[in-house]
């Protein structure tokens, strides 16, 4: 048999109790009781709180558009006057004028991006794209290293060997670079994301007009080897970008000179990023049977036996060669 519910007033604990208790009964054995404790929440003695100073209050304006009473005696129809006061009051909303501003920033930013991923550049130019730059995107990430610096370590005999090199043979791509063929920061700051407009940019370019002939590429590329504003990134990503084609490939072995001379112009580069330099092109050429003879060039020859000589010198200041 069921009782009835009670319930009963626990003023000591400020709350309200619901029992309700069932009999025994055949199949059970025991007595549930349940009970359901229930207490208003923020509840605050001694008045309401003064709200803080950093509380947002809503502003009431003095007059409200109410369209669901439009047949209550309560309202009025709104008049000039009330859109004028209203317009006067809400015309500087400080949100939707920052709102507004984003919006006109990205528009400049996406028209720019824009423009810059439009412009591509032909082989052998240092924003030309290659599946080098996807690999390094891919494993080195976006933040290119810091450039490589002579470490100055004595041996002992008053001479100083060339510390370890942090920079990968080509380089990483760096943050500057993406933004320079249209990829913003926001989509850099994404490796994955921008992994993905890398490639989708490589199948373009693949797709572009043809390239100038072999001789006009040559042309081009020994100007660009003679600019005054030529870094030795630019020239690594020159030579990297021609080594992608055939075209390309015969051209650095007609530019041996070229590539000689721009490399001698970087003297205050690690002299062991140059050696690895002209060796990863000797070798790539040599791969497809191009020949790439520095000695053929006097000063290719002056170059090659003093980045030996540093070399060899490496070598024999190592732990393992003295032990």
């Amino acid at each position: 048999m069921t009782q009835p519910l009670k319930r009963g007033k626990m003023p000591w604990m400020g709350r309200s109790l619901l029992v309700q208790a069932q009999g025994r009964t055949r199949t059970r054995g025991n007595i549930k009781v349940a009970a359901i404790l229930s207490r208003p929440r923020n509840i605050h003695i001694g008045g309401r709180p003064k709200p803080s100073p950093s509380s947002t209050l809503f502003e009431l304006p003095p007059a409200i558009i109410d369209l669901d009473s439009e047949d209550s005696p309560h309202v009025r129809p709104s008049d000039f006057k009330d859109e004028l006061e209203m317009w006067e009051q809400w015309r500087e909303v400080p949100e939707l004028n920052n709102l507004q501003g984003r919006v006109a920033n990205f528009k400049v930013e996406a028209e720019a991006s824009k423009t810059r991923w439009e412009d591509w550049p032909l082989p052998g130019q240092p924003r030309r794209l290659t599946e080098r730059d996807i690999l390094a995107t891919v494993f080195l990430g976006t933040d290119s290293p810091q450039p490589a610096t002579e470490q100055s370590e004595s041996n002992g005999n008053g001479q100083h060997r060339l510390g370890r090199l942090d920079q990968p043979m080509f380089g990483s791509l760096s943050k500057d670079f993406l933004d320079s063929i249209g990829i913003p920061l926001r989509i850099s700051a994404d490796n994955q994301f921008t992994v993905q407009v890398l490639l989708s940019r490589l199948a373009v370019q693949s797709q572009m007009p043809p390239s100038p002939t072999e001789d006009d590429l040559c042309d081009k590329f020994r100007t660009s080897t003679r600019e005054a504003s030529l870094s030795f990134h630019d020239l690594k990503r020159m030579l990297a970008s021609l080594l992608q084609t055939d075209s390309g490939r015969r051209v650095l072995s007609r530019s041996v000179g070229d590539i000689i001379r721009a490399c001698a112009k970087f003297c205050s580069e690690p002299q062991v990023s140059i050696l690895v330099l002209l060796k990863q092109v000797e070798f790539a050429l040599a791969a497809r049977g191009l020949p790439f003879d520095m000695a053929s060039h006097s000063q290719g020859t002056w170059l090659k036996t003093r980045l030996d000589n540093i070399a060899t010198r490496e070598i024999a200041d190592t732990p393992t060669s003295r032990s």
